[in-house]
């Protein structure tokens, strides 16, 4: 018996274990309040439990359609005819069916699973499905496989399917776009993946991802022996959806010296107000990223998770931007936009601070210590703070006894190698006109901007005081280190 489905149904997919029902379906009941008289019990669709399914517009339920299934399509189309938002999934597997709109959840394994259905040949329906990822901050897993009639090619940019970012659809007469696990030589015209890319521990062969441009989904590359990312030459777009989850990953590989992306225009995240991050994790030792590489990431709001990497000694093209590397205030030129270097104001700089008027990006740390400073006026024009350094705290104002107003309101972002520190110390006045606000140095209105700038204040004005020798210390060992270095190179 052949069955044709069609309806329409707000889902929201929850993450279950394949082939454990029961299991699904109670992880389903845990996940959300729900109406006991609006849970379906039986997951497996038949002429016996069809008469159990809730006469509800928001249906708890993990529904399984399969070769068991003795309903004909407007049978079950009947039996559903109440349900306009479906929390749990739909699986659809090893049936006759032959149209039919339906979507499944297995968020860590297969999400939308329509797999090995032998006559189907139309889900045009499923572009009218509005998928919800429940409560994971990453996209609905949606794998359709092995359905010998089914065309997918053109339906997955149209409707709602247009916006997932973990699609798989493999087997079928005609798939969407490529999929990474099939690029090959065979393969090498491909222009879109719409599953991400994903390399873990793999040999990769670069050349069969040159002709890619548009990339739907995360980049996860894990445990190879790629020394950068240069082979994505024809990368200009990127589709993700992610709530606080990492989207860009180079995690354990080895011979990775280089950066090296193509810049492309941006990010669209398909999660609303969702927070996109960044995770560069036990590379080569000597990775490292230009200053222009760091500004492009800046651009498109991609914050870490975790940055082990140092500063090129090119800083790339930076275009009419004016680098500065810092030695001292007395040193520092008038007309920075950047400043490459740990910046330190202290005891009869305060003149000099005119010359940070300009300063758009600071490359180091921020010290400010032992100054007459009142205010911090002349680093209006900073937006943006890199330490990748995590010896010494991000930020350290310290002892200075006439600052009235610590705060950076014009920083959008705060980044580090991982450890997100500050000192605050012994500044009287500001502390006590303050008080617990002290360690609150920026303004933030949104939840990016909070994520993008929130540090762990220590110090004496903020809770137990820290020994500022053995801070400075470190920072003079490190200057020494450097130096010598430098002094190495040039004889």
């Amino acid at each position: 018996m052949c069955i044709s489905i069609c309806f329409f149904v707000y889902i929201f997919l929850i993450p279950f274990s394949l082939g454990n029902y029961d299991k699904d379906l109670k992880h389903v009941l845990d996940a959300y309040k729900k109406n006991p008289d609006c849970v379906f019990n039986y997951t497996h669709v038949n002429s016996t439990t069809i008469k159990f399914f809730p006469q509800c517009e928001m249906v708890y339920a993990i529904i399984v359609i399969n070769s068991d299934t003795d309903l004909s399509g407007a049978q079950i189309k009947n039996g559903l005819k109440n349900m306009n938002t479906l929390v749990g999934g739909i699986i659809i597997e090893n049936s006759n069916i032959t149209s039919f709109s339906i979507l499944t959840s297995e968020k860590t394994r297969d999400g939308l699973f329509i797999k090995n259905n032998s006559y189907l040949t139309n889900v045009s329906m499923l572009s009218n499905i509005r998928l919800y990822p429940g409560n994971s901050p990453g996209d609905c897993v949606i794998q359709v496989k092995d359905n010998k009639l089914l065309d997918m090619e053109k339906l997955c940019d149209n409707g709602w399917l247009a916006e997932s970012t973990d699609l798989t659809t493999t087997g079928n007469l005609k798939n969407c776009g490529c999929q990474i696990s099939e690029i090959s030589s065979s393969a090498q015209n491909c222009s879109a993946t719409y599953n991400g890319i994903q390399l873990l521990n793999v040999s990769v062969n670069t050349s069969h991802f040159s002709n890619i441009k548009l990339v739907k989904g995360i980049i996860n590359i894990q445990d190879t022996n790629l020394q950068n990312l240069s082979f994505l030459k024809s990368f200009q777009y990127w589709t993700v959806r992610s709530d606080k989850s990492i989207i860009l990953n180079l995690q354990n590989n080895p011979e990775m010296t280089r950066f090296l992306l193509p810049k492309i225009w941006n990010i669209e995240n398909n999660a609303p107000d969702g927070i996109t991050l960044a995770n560069f994790e036990n590379l080569h030792p000597d990775f490292c990223l230009s200053l222009s590489e760091m500004m492009f990431l800046l651009e498109l709001n991609l914050p870490f998770v975790n940055l082990q990497a140092k500063f090129c000694e090119d800083p790339g093209d930076i275009g009419e931007l004016i680098l500065c590397r810092f030695s001292s205030m007395y040193d520092l030129p008038n007309n920075c936009d950047i400043v490459l270097g740990d910046l330190k104001i202290e005891k009869g700089d305060e003149d000099d601070c005119t010359k940070l008027n300009n300063m758009k990006f600071l490359f180091g740390a921020l010290i400010v210590q032992n100054t007459e400073l009142t205010d911090l006026d002349n680093l209006a024009a900073c937006k943006h703070i890199v330490s990748l350094n995590d010896s010494y705290p991000v930020i350290q104002f310290i002892s200075n006894k006439k600052l009235k107003n610590l705060e950076l309101r014009y920083i959008y972002s705060i980044t580090t190698r991982g450890k997100r520190e500050a000192i605050i110390q012994d500044n009287d006045l500001f502390k006590a006109e303050l008080g617990n606000q002290s360690c609150q140095l920026f303004q933030s209105y949104t939840e990016y901007s909070e994520y993008v700038t929130r540090l762990v204040y220590t110090g004496g004005d903020c809770g137990a005081r820290v020994d500022i020798k053995q801070i400075s210390t470190i920072s003079t060992n490190l200057s020494s280190i450097l130096v010598t270095v430098l002094i190495f190179f040039i004889f």
